[in-house]
């Protein structure tokens, strides 16, 4: 069927946050028990030309995955792809999410990007398809416009589709009209004056927007934001409750007045008011929001034996020092990427964070990163503290909900460190297919990566049937050095290096 997506390619990108470790980890905390990442059955709802799917597929050779969208060039477009890089556990198919045929039952049903852009009978398909294909064990996942910013964004979008409503123009043409018509907004009235403040921050966001966004979301017929409270009562007639936030802001203390953290902290029981209220406080452009059938009881809070068996990695590092002051009572704060800094006086904590940085990007067992926290701090604290696995436990689950910390169960095979890469390197072979096309590449995490020339020559290169001697070889007669000598043996590891740290390479 011809849509949209056949007339203006809709940019395919990666997503972490639906890797089904990713959605497994809050399901655990809560006392669900999904399938494991690597031997389960995920489905896609809007998949497009599947370019999550197809990282995960690569990466999850024992999984099963279904992609399903309406749009038949990007699916001949994901069929191709599978074919080249040979992926033979997923199947792409053609069907309209408001009847979907039988497709069996799924540990995981994910949606994303679609639910506001689409009519009412397709987005009850979606809930109902989350319910009646979901194992009883299984996670959820749609994302949507949220408000309160959607309705800011509404009003722009309605006064360029105003501006529009009236001739025939192709795609290119719309966006040129559609610009111009922005910067005559943002023009009309003198710096300072409240209305034009008002549509300048949500006309800059839109103009770092790429051109097949704006064509696909603010000049689409269908785009509704939700409030939460509406999605959870739509999911709630389907069968569906609410689980978490696919990413938790969290709360941190540091952030609110305490009037603020007084509120959020009476709403832990009634975690739906309290998602509600932080949408509130934070002007939320956009939900992620995971479900699970309505009738699973949930652990509330998160019991924290529950860490017993994850594992936790973090790229902290301490800020403005080499060593942290693990003194009780002494703030730190740690960088974390993407760009969060995240402060504790937690000696433990303090500790935990810290090793969790020097072992990035691998992940720690969580019995290990106690027992290695409370030799660290024995000096300040003294040893025979049952507690302290209840402490650590506690403050990594706050943390995490900020993305500060990641719980994994998921423990892959490959390589994350240069000293574990195979004589004969193999990268993702979905990542060298992409590598030679220019711009990202899908990691085995599903996380899109940017690669700067030199790195991507070596990922291309890494097949498998090139020892490192080969490899060295090769690499110096394409690429040089910045006083212009050819590339040598040090080029090669710190490329590879990258590989692995970035998720890259299979072995």
């Amino acid at each position: 069927m011809t849509t949209p997506y056949d007339e203006v390619r809709y940019p395919t990108f990666s997503h972490a946050q639906l890797h089904p470790d990713r959605l497994a980890i809050p399901a655990l905390l809560f006392g669900l028990d999904p399938a494991p990442a690597d031997s389960c059955r995920y489905l896609e709802l809007g998949c497009g030309d599947g370019g999550t799917l197809c990282a995960l597929a690569v990466a999850l050779p024992g999984s099963e995955l279904v992609g399903v969208d309406l749009a038949t060039t990007a699916l001949q477009r994901g069929r191709g792809v599978c074919e080249q890089v040979g992926i033979g556990n997923l199947n792409l198919v053609e069907a309209d999410v408001a009847d979907l045929p039988d497709l069996g039952q799924f540990d995981y049903v994910v949606c994303h990007g679609v639910l506001s852009w689409v009519p009412e009978a397709a987005r009850q398909g979606i809930l109902r398809a989350c319910r009646q294909q979901l194992r009883p064990q299984g996670v959820a996942y749609v994302s949507y416009n949220a408000n309160p910013s959607g309705l800011l964004r509404e009003m722009t979008r309605q006064m360029l589709r105003f501006h529009l409503r009236r001739g025939v123009r192709t795609p290119e043409e719309k966006l040129q009209e559609a610009h111009a018509f922005l910067g005559f907004l943002t023009t009309a009235r003198n710096e300072g004056d409240p209305w034009r403040e008002l549509l300048k921050s949500e006309i800059d966001h839109l103009e770092r927007r790429l051109p097949s966004s704006l064509v696909h979301d603010e000049l689409a017929e269908v785009n509704t934001p939700f409030w939460l409270y509406e999605v959870l009562e739509m999911a709630a007639e389907h069968g569906l409750r609410f689980l978490s936030e696919a990413d938790d802001l969290g709360v941190q203390d540091a952030l609110w007045p305490e009037h603020v953290v007084s509120l959020l902290k009476a709403l832990e029981d009634e975690p739906e008011d309290r998602e509600q209220y932080l949408d509130f406080l934070l002007a939320r452009r956009f939900r992620q929001t995971l479900l699970c059938h309505g009738e699973r009881l949930l652990d509330r809070p998160v019991p924290p034996g529950r860490l017993q068996g994850l594992d936790v990695a973090a790229s902290a590092r301490v800020v403005g020092a080499e060593e942290p002051d693990l003194t009780p009572g002494v703030h730190v704060d740690f960088a974390a990427a993407p760009g969060l800094v995240a402060g504790t006086d937690l000696a433990l904590g303090k500790a935990a964070l810290h090793l969790l940085g020097q072992r990035w990007p691998a992940a720690v067992p969580f019995p290990e990163l106690l027992a290695a926290a409370r030799e660290a701090t024995e000096r300040w604290r003294g040893r025979g503290h049952p507690e302290d696995g209840e402490e650590l436990a506690k403050f990594l689950v706050r943390v995490q909900g900020a993305r500060v910390v990641e719980l994994r169960r998921h423990r892959p095979s490959w390589p994350c460190r240069l000293e574990q890469v195979a004589e004969r390197p193999f990268g993702s072979p979905l990542a060298r297919q992409q590598a030679g096309l220019g711009g990202g590449v899908a990691n085995l995490r599903a996380e899109t990566i940017d690669l700067d020339p030199v790195i991507r020559l070596v990922l291309g290169l890494c097949d498998g049937t090139r020892d490192r001697a080969a490899l060295t070889e090769e690499l110096a007669q394409v690429a040089s050095q910045p006083d212009g000598t050819p590339a040598g043996p040090e080029a090669l590891d710190d490329s590879l290096r990258v590989l692995a740290e970035t998720s890259l390479l299979l072995r």
